[in-house]
């Protein structure tokens, strides 16, 4: 076969034009599988351990040199990445090219939900504080509005504030405590709060971009659980057809809100990275601090280039104060959420964005309602749609 010029082969068939559609494909798929999985509690711990593999593949990518080979052979030798390399949630394949048993892709669920497990008890541990003392001011509060006792109205004041302060000192910390956890695989090192404050002093002006970043992805979530608050009194059905309405508002508002989430993590873990290797290497923080497969990181390359002493130093008092202003407007969302379309307990119990991508969130009304419909005959139905004016032919 005759050969051809490389400038004559067509772009179509280029190699790495199907490297590209693949990969856009491939984060399609993964964009529709995490919404699926988003839609329920328990998927929605899977979609957690999930994130946590792919942002110590992309923190391992980074530390060598943005050289996916090289990651790969660092996490070839760790004991602790035994299946963080492969991209996709379940590989369809075995490790000669065999198609993969029913007994490896259990495993492999089971492993994702651990670690999703092992991921938000970390996370809920240090919001727990501030989440609970929420909710305590939030039911007090009403308690105070109904029973008429506002000399009492101080507690729910006073609540609130303490749980505000809590979330203001742990919530800057809790985005690098998810990526050192995800890296290393110890739940001890995303409880390490002084090392974790070291992280965040070393990257003053990341720290306050990650801060914003979450405060923008919650303004259109917080809009679109809001939202039907306005339009849902217009809504005419059955309970069954205003729950099929319900469940896809809710199915696009996941897809909205897991690819925010998942980026969100993976911007965290850059943060992460660069923070702990610039630190470490001027001796701002002590190897002794570190985790085993932390100061293996350190010895490889990185592109990550260290911000100098007097720009830190400088940018590290108003960097602190703008954290607080962003993570406050979290906080100022949230309550707003609440007291337009309070979701029970769950509003304050879990933030979505920072713990379990968990956004569905269905009326009771409607599932009760749709069950005891079920129940009914038709004729019955039709006697309570008619009203108790209507006769029978």
């Amino acid at each position: 076969m005759d050969a051809i010029a490389p400038g004559l082969v067509p772009a179509a068939v280029r190699p790495g034009s199907g490297a590209r559609s693949w990969r856009s494909l491939r984060w399609i798929g993964f964009w529709f599988v995490g919404t699926i999985l988003c839609q329920f509690a328990l998927g929605a711990l899977l979609a957690v351990g999930w994130t946590r593999e792919r942002v110590r593949r992309s923190v391992l990518v980074r530390w060598g040199g943005a050289d996916r080979s090289s990651a790969g052979s660092f996490e070839a030798a760790d004991p602790t990445a035994e299946a963080s390399t492969n991209p996709i949630l379940v590989p369809s394949t075995d490790v000669g090219g065999r198609p993969a048993s029913p007994l490896r892709l259990a495993r492999r669920v089971l492993h994702l939900m651990g670690q999703g497990a092992s991921s938000w008890s970390a996370t809920w541990l240090l919001l727990a504080p501030a989440q609970i003392l929420w909710a305590f001011s939030w039911y007090a509060g009403w308690h105070v509005s109904f029973a008429k006792v506002y000399e009492q109205s101080d507690i729910g004041l006073l609540t609130a504030g303490a749980g505000t302060f809590l979330f203001l000192l742990t919530a800057p910390l809790v985005v690098l405590a998810q990526a050192r956890h995800a890296v290393t695989d110890s739940w001890r090192t995303a409880v390490e709060l002084p090392v974790l404050w070291r992280l965040l002093a070393e990257r003053p002006w990341s720290s306050t971009v990650l801060a914003l970043g979450y405060g923008l992805a919650t303004v259109p979530l917080t809009v679109l659980i809001v939202a039907p608050l306005f339009f849902g009194q217009n809504l005419e059905g059955s309970v069954a057809e205003l729950r099929q309405i319900a469940a896809r508002y809710w199915f696009w508002v996941t897809a909205l809100g897991w690819p925010l989430y998942f980026g969100l993590h993976l911007a965290a873990g850059r943060l992460y990275g660069c923070a702990l290797r610039s630190a470490a290497l001027a001796g701002r923080l002590p190897r002794s601090l570190l985790h085993p497969t932390e100061r293996r990181l350190l010895d490889r390359r990185s592109p990550c280039r260290a911000p100098s002493a007097l720009l830190r130093r400088v940018a590290l008092l108003p960097s602190v104060g703008l954290v607080c202003v962003l993570w406050f407007g979290v906080v100022v969302q949230n309550y707003a959420t609440a007291f337009l379309n309070d979701r029970g307990p769950r509003q304050w119990l879990n933030l979505p964005l920072l713990e379990l991508p968990w956004w569905r969130a269905i009326p009771d009304g409607l599932t009760v309602s749709a069950a005891s419909e079920s129940d009914r005959s038709p004729e019955v139905r039709r006697r309570e749609i008619e009203g108790p004016g209507s006769r029978e032919p």
